[in-house]
């Protein structure tokens, strides 16, 4: 069975990836900070792609975008 499962690598989370996500949900640095639970700096950092967001960034940005909540928006 697990045979018929087909693994194929993960997608790329980078810095450019991490900003077309940000400007998508019409979000400034400060909004995308407060929403991810993270500084802006971090952001920023990130978005020069040095280093690129850990993968907890990644699903968090793609559970952003599907409508979930972040605890800091909600409240």
């Amino acid at each position: 069975m697990t045979d018929a499962i087909k693994k194929e690598p993960l997608p790329v989370f980078d810095g450019t990836a991490l900003n077309s996500w940000r400007q998508r949900m019409g979000w400034s640095v400060s909004d995308a900070a407060e929403a991810l639970g993270c500084h802006r700096d971090s952001i920023k950092h990130w978005e020069s792609d040095a280093p690129s967001p850990p993968r907890y960034i990644d699903l968090a940005c793609q559970a952003l975008a599907l409508g979930m909540t972040s605890r800091a928006r909600a409240e």
